[in-house]
């Protein structure tokens, strides 16, 4: 066997490497599908809320609509519309038919609604805007962890003694 067709024929390990990174590629691909199908269910949810949809199957309100027809408990419902709603007034970007941005897991997303909400608190501090900035880039790249948020809610309450707002 030649040298030049010996380095042709790939090795176990990278044929390994490239089934590893074929297979993420996919991943990305079917967890941004996920992220959108949530956005649209939101969508639709609202749709069915706000046309009254559930009254033309007999349902008294929207979340009996959702308990009886798409066994959906209230809170699921309420967030699966309020994590719409957010989107489509903080991040419009992300419910265009292709997104190009990252989509953060959107089940867990309530810690980065609450850094926003601080963040437009215009009685914010400085400091603390500075601290809230940082953790919401962590929490629009995917990489906010409860940990960071825990420990800065630890460090912004006022010590024992001091005095409270």
């Amino acid at each position: 066997m030649s040298a030049k067709r010996k380095s042709s024929k790939k090795s176990g390990k990278q044929i390994a490497v490239q089934e590893a990174l074929q297979l993420t590629w996919l991943l990305k691909g079917q967890l941004k599908s996920m992220q959108m199908a949530y956005l649209r269910i939101g969508a639709m949810l609202i749709s069915a809320r706000d046309e009254k949809m559930f009254t033309t199957l007999g349902h008294p309100d929207i979340e009996d609509y959702a308990e009886k027809r798409l066994n959906l408990g209230r809170a699921s419902l309420y967030r699966y519309i309020s994590v719409y709603d957010w989107v489509k007034a903080s991040h419009p970007e992300w419910l265009e038919k292709k997104p190009k941005a990252f989509i953060p897991d959107l089940s867990d997303v309530a810690d980065l609604m609450w850094i926003e909400t601080k963040l437009a608190d215009k009685t914010t501090d400085v400091a603390t805007r500075a601290k809230l900035a940082s953790l919401r880039t962590r929490g629009l790249d995917g990489k906010l962890r409860q940990r960071d948020l825990r420990n800065f809610r630890t460090k912004a309450k006022p010590q024992d003694g001091a005095l409270k707002a």
